[in-house]
């Protein structure tokens, strides 16, 4: 998009001054064009301190809608791809579908006077058998509740919608984006405006101003699941009253939301919308129906179903029956002897499903799975993967997570303050010694020591320790300090750094005629900030589909800078070494560059996405060390995905079902002391 600012006027300004200045010194040098050269280095910063804002744009109505949409295709393919794909299809029971039936529930929703929906005399009305969510969304005006009790079919419901819509999105741009987002993540007092904005930034990579545009324009079509996993009663009760504002101030918006029904009806505030659904237990014949599709080897758990009414009553649930068809595979009726209480029977049910997970399986008993045994199965005990399970489920619970990315772990997923405090003075150790590295490049280059003498390595290496840890320890006590926070979406926008650069080399040459080696750095310096900086632009869109790709994204970035800003001010360094060899008594522009491009390019490395790539690196060899997780978590990960643990979606991973995260949570309780 090309677009004419003050700040690009400015510039422009600036590079004629010195286009200026170049003629003048060839052709008329007896004018003493310094002053052309000067004024341009003033206008070019002053240029940064004017609006960046376009005056008039020279972009097309046409370009515009073209890439917004870009934009909209590439979120419609994203969710799809995320949810609809990774999760919905991949679910434990997606070999036999079964028919979820609704019951409408217009006692537990408000209309906009605060009053319940619910009529006198007007009983709660069951669906029609085989109708489709879409259908209820669109009849009940677009805002809608989902309930049921746990594993009743409440997010894959919401994820069949989500696939209705997205195909209608598809076909007719008139219809919003839907968006699936989890309510686990929102926090006290926060406004849903704002919190989904950084949903869309921290979760989907959108950029702020598209993100903030889709929210304030009533551009998606929100689908909210987990309003039970807000983590208190208290805290739901604020969430409920910033969904309802946030319904006031956009009505438009089409909202739906999901929801335990014991969760929900221990409120007392209720959802603004205009309906809600309940979602019915399975029926005798249902659960009959799906047994005897999934073959004779589960004739003993049809038989138990009979005289057991809790292991029954379980059953009548989408999750809780597809799993039992994986636990109680084979089993006898003696193996199915009734327990006593729900809870009992459910870890029953989970313990056998975990220890058939880590057996050989076939086609029919997992779905989707392949027999063949992994190459590094072996690599992982049982022992090692419930541990490993267990702490995720625990941390995941802890900080509100649905979906686990590796990269957005934070020291605060430590146990103990001492190892936090470990870990920040090895990640100031880790800093140090790259500091290190550029005090022996001086010392041997620069100063001529000897290459490998002892003393030389020691200093180099102790004081780079020593600057590491101060460098650190300043920016933790810091207001900058925000946890680990990969860059991954930095971009330079080369024609704005050509210019600046341009303008750099110029005061280079003009430094040769001032007698002031201090003014000459400080312009240098200025300057390539200045270029670098405003080069910086946040991208597009951008899926994310590998594991950790922030931290690897974070990593190329950090390689990217070092080079472009080392590689800046090594030159104009170099430059003015070989313009005037007399300023400097180094030994050539070759030794300048390469001193120069290591201390300039390391702080600028570091700052734009080395130092998250250190922290995580420092906070992952802790939990190895602490035993709570593996050096090689992406093996791990995809190991327990193809235990059916885990999900993949994108770029990360989720528990096949909340009740197994919580089943793992509570099996290793944390330490006292922890």
């Amino acid at each position: 998009m090309l677009s004419i600012s003050w700040r690009l006027i400015l510039q422009v300004i600036a590079v004629g001054l010195w286009i200026v200045y170049i003629g003048c010194s060839i052709f008329k040098p007896e004018l003493e064009p310094v002053a052309a050269a000067l004024a341009g280095a003033i206008v070019l910063v002053l240029s940064f301190f004017v609006s960046n804002t376009p005056i008039s744009s020279l972009t097309s109505e046409e370009t515009k809608s073209s890439r917004e949409k870009h934009n909209r295709q590439h979120m419609l393919e994203l969710v799809k791809n995320s949810w609809v794909k990774d999760v919905l299809e991949q679910s434990l029971h997606a070999e036999v579908l079964i028919e979820l039936g609704l019951e409408e529930r217009r006692d537990v929703v408000l209309n906009r006077q605060g009053i319940e929906l619910q009529r006198p005399g007007k009983p709660n009305r069951v669906l029609q058998p085989g109708t489709k969510i879409v259908d209820v969304f669109d009849e009940m005006g677009k805002t809608l509740l989902i309930m049921g009790k746990p594993g009743s079919g409440k997010t894959t419901m919401l994820l069949e919608l989500a696939r209705y819509t997205i195909a209608r999105a598809e076909e007719d741009a008139k219809h919003r984006i839907p968006v699936v987002f989890n309510l686990s993540s929102w926090r006290d007092a926060k406004p849903i405006v704002d919190w989904l904005v950084d949903e869309l930034i921290t979760k989907y990579y959108i950029p702020k101003e598209t993100a903030s545009d889709w929210v304030k324009n009533d551009e998606l079509l929100l689908l909210l699941d987990g309003l039970d996993e807000v983590s208190s009663n208290r805290r739901r009760e604020a969430c409920v009253r910033a969904i309802n504002d946030f319904r006031h101030e956009h009505g438009l918006t089409p909202l739906v939301v999901c929801c335990r029904s014991e969760e929900y009806e221990a409120l007392t505030d209720r959802l603004d919308l205009k309906g809600a659904v309940s979602l019915q237990p399975l029926t005798e014949e249902q659960v009959d129906n799906y047994l005897d599709q999934m073959g004779p080897e589960l004739a003993a758990l049809r038989a138990t179903l009979k005289d057991d009414p809790i292991l029954y009553e379980l059953a009548r649930t989408p999750l809780m029956l597809s799993i039992m068809t994986l636990a109680y595979r084979g089993m006898s009726v003696h193996d199915l002897q009734p327990l006593e209480t729900i809870d009992a029977r459910r870890k029953h049910i989970f313990d056998n499903y975990v220890e058939r997970m880590f057996k050989p399986r076939t086609h029919r008993t997992i779905p989707y799975v392949s027999d063949d045994k992994r190459s590094d199965d072996k690599r992982f005990s049982k022992e090692e993967t419930i541990h490993w399970l267990s702490w995720l489920a625990r941390r995941m619970s802890e900080h509100g997570q649905t979906i686990f990315l590796i990269e957005k772990m934070q020291p605060g997923w430590l146990p103990t303050r001492a190892q936090r405090r470990i870990m920040t003075v090895g990640v100031g150790s880790m800093i140090g010694l790259l500091y290190g590295l550029v005090a022996w490049l001086i010392l041997v280059m620069l100063i001529g020591l000897p290459l490998f003498d002892r003393s030389v390595v020691v200093f180099s290496v102790l004081s780079g320790l020593i600057l590491g840890q101060f460098i650190e320890q300043d920016y933790m006590l810091s207001r900058r300090y925000r946890g680990i926070r990969p860059i991954e979406t930095l971009r330079f926008s080369w024609p704005t750094i050509v210019t600046m650069v341009l303008g750099v080399g110029l005061l280079a040459y003009l430094s040769t005629s001032l007698s002031s080696m201090f003014v000459c750095m400080l312009l240098l310096f200025s300057g390539l900030h200045i270029a670098v900086y405003a080069g910086l632009t946040r991208g597009e869109i951008d899926t994310r589909t590998v594991p950790n790709e922030g931290v690897y994204r974070s990593a190329r970035n950090a390689l990217y800078a070092f080079i472009v800003f080392g590689s800046l001010i090594g030159f104009s360094f170099a430059l003015i070494t070989w313009l005037r060899p007399w300023i400097m008594w180094l030994y050539g522009p070759f030794v300048v560059f390469v001193i120069m491009l290591f201390a300039t390019g390391l702080p600028a490395g570091l700052h734009l996405g080395g130092r998250a790539c250190i922290q995580h690196l420092a906070l992952r060899i802790m939990l190895w060390r602490g035993g709570s997780a593996p050096l090689n978590y992406v093996h791990f990960l995809d190991y327990a995905a193809g235990r059916i643990f885990l999900r993949k979606v994108g770029g990360g991973y989720i528990f096949v079902h909340r009740l197994l995260l919580e089943y793992f949570a509570s099996l290793e309780p944390e330490k006292e002391g922890d």
